[in-house]
C-alpha cells in the first residue's frame, strides 16, 4: 500500500491546532500556546520527531471563501452516514468529487469543552492512502453552561455568525468541518474515509499541571518506555527557555534523542490526549 505524506513545517504554534486555528481563534478566543516540549537538560530544543515530520494541511483563513463548488453525491448514494465509537458520534455527509478534488463534511460530538480536532483523516482508494490537504470550518457548537449553547457558523464570504440558544440536558458540543482530499483525477473509487482519532491538547497554562503530567506519564508507562517525565513551568523557565515536558529519567542504554522521540510518537500522544476510533465511511461512485 502506498502512503502519500507531505512534509510538515514546524511553526510557532503547536501542530495539533494546524487545521482549526481560524475557527478556534475567532470562535472561542483561545490563544494557542507554544511548543509542548521544553528544552532538554542539555539546553537543546526538545522537539519530538513527530512534531517535525507530520504534514501541514492548508488552513482556510477565510472559511469557504474562493472554494470550488463541488457537486453533490449521486442520488443513489446515502446523504449521510453516522457511527458511534467510544462515545463519540460522527456523521459524514455531502460526499462530492470534482476531478481531483474529493470532499466530505464531517460533524462529531465533543467529549468536553477542550479544543478537539480530527487527527489527520485519510482516504483510501486503489491501494493508495492520502491524507487530507485542506479543511474548512463550517460550524462549532459549544456548551457554555448547563443552560446555554453557543453556535458559531461561517458563511461563504468568511464572516462568522454567533448566536446563543437554550441548552437541553443531553446537548453536547459539536464541530463540523469540510475536508478536501487531492486524488488522481481519473479515479472513480470506491473511497474509504478513515477518521482514526480526535485529539485535544492541554490548555495554555495547564501543560505543567500535575494531572496533565500524570496523564502523559501513564501513556508512556503503557508502552513500557521506562522514561519518567517532568515539566518546566512558565515560572521556572529562564530567558530562552520554554514551558513544557522534559525528560527526568531514562534507561542508561537509551540516548536523550531516543527518549525524546518517545514523546512524539502518535500512539502515545493519542493515548494521552485523544479518543480513538476509527470512524470509517465508504463512498462508492461506481455503483449504478
Amino acid at each position: 500500500m502506498k502512503i502519500n505524506l507531505s512534509p510538515f513545517h514546524r511553526g510557532k504554534y503547536s501542530i495539533l491546532f494546524y487545521v482549526f486555528i481560524a475557527i478556534l481563534a475567532i470562535g472561542t478566543g483561545i490563544v494557542f500556546r507554544q511548543t509542548l516540549v521544553a528544552k532538554d537538560v542539555k539546553g537543546q530544543a526538545s522537539v519530538p520527531p513527530v512534531l517535525q515530520s507530520l504534514p501541514e494541511p492548508k488552513i482556510s483563513v477565510s472559511p469557504l471563501a474562493g472554494s470550488t463548488v463541488l457537486p453533490q453525491a449521486p442520488s443513489n448514494q446515502p446523504l449521510e452516514n453516522t457511527q458511534i465509537v467510544n462515545g463519540i458520534e460522527m456523521t459524514v455527509s455531502n460526499f462530492a468529487q470534482n476531478k481531483d478534488r474529493l470532499s466530505l463534511d464531517s460533524c462529531y460530538t465533543l467529549p468536553d469543552d477542550s479544543a478537539w480536532i480530527a487527527y489527520f483523516p485519510t482516504v483510501e482508494y486503489n491501494g493508495h492512502v492520502i491524507q487530507f490537504s485542506e479543511s474548512i470550518p463550517l460550524k462549532l457548537r459549544l456548551k457554555k453552561s448547563a443552560e446555554e449553547l453557543q453556535i458559531i457558523s461561517f458563511d461563504s464570504s468568511g464572516g462568522k455568525h454567533v448566536k446563543n440558544e437554550k441548552a437541553n440536558l443531553n446537548d453536547k458540543g459539536r464541530r463540523c468541518d469540510r475536508f478536501i482530499f487531492i486524488v488522481d483525477s481519473d479515479t472513480k473509487g470506491p473511497f474509504i474515509f478513515n477518521f482514526g482519532s480526535i485529539v485535544a491538547e492541554p490548555r495554555e497554562g495547564e501543560i505543567c499541571a500535575l494531572a496533565n503530567i500524570e496523564i502523559f506519564q501513564k501513556a508512556l508507562d503503557k508502552q513500557n518506555s521506562q522514561v519518567k517525565i517532568g515539566c518546566n513551568s512558565a515560572e521556572s523557565t529562564t530567558s530562552g527557555g520554554a514551558e513544557g515536558i522534559i525528560i527526568k529519567e531514562k534507561p542508561q542504554t537509551m540516548s536523550q534523542e531516543e527518549a525524546l522521540s518517545l514523546l512524539g510518537k502518535p500512539e502515545i500522544f493519542i493515548e494521552a490526549y485523544g479518543v480513538s476510533g476509527p470512524w470509517v465511511f465508504h463512498w462508492d461512485t461506481t455503483q449504478k
